[in-house]
């Protein structure tokens, strides 16, 4: 998933503040939970807690990883019309080479990157089309 560019540095923290927070009480779950199952002797089982709680996270793990990769592939299941791509791509070459279509390649590259808006590509040859067009006819 992509994130404009002030919302970037802000999901790692979140992250890691959200995992500081589940851990902070995770000993006292754990302790909790031995109380509840005792061994032969009577002491707290903190074995069988750990064992039962390492296979929630990794329960939980392998399905928010499924459900990551279940999002990846649908996103990738839909590209966009290669054709129309290619199309837009080529006219805005075409215009971008022509000082007096200048405002043209813009538009064409605005429809590249409307098809495409995870380019790299499209998003340099947009902004280049841009910046040309605003030197030729600073209006």
């Amino acid at each position: 998933m992509k994130f404009r560019q002030p919302i970037c540095g802000t999901f790692p923290g979140l992250a890691y503040q959200l995992g500081n927070f589940a851990a902070a009480y995770a000993a006292q779950q754990q302790a909790w939970l031995a109380e509840r199952f005792r061994t032969a002797s009577g002491t707290p089982n903190y074995a069988l807690t750990m064992a039962l709680v390492e296979c929630v996270v990794f329960i939980a793990v392998i399905v928010l990883a499924a459900t990551g990769l279940t999002w990846v592939l649908l996103k990738r299941t839909s590209p966009p019309e290669q054709g129309q791509l290619w199309r837009h791509r080529n006219l805005g070459k075409a215009f971008y080479e022509n000082p007096t279509t200048q405002r043209e390649a813009v538009d064409e590259f605005r429809k590249a990157l409307a098809l495409a808006p995870d380019s790299i590509r499209e998003r340099i040859n947009y902004g280049s089309a841009r910046r040309r067009a605003t030197a030729v006819n600073p209006n």
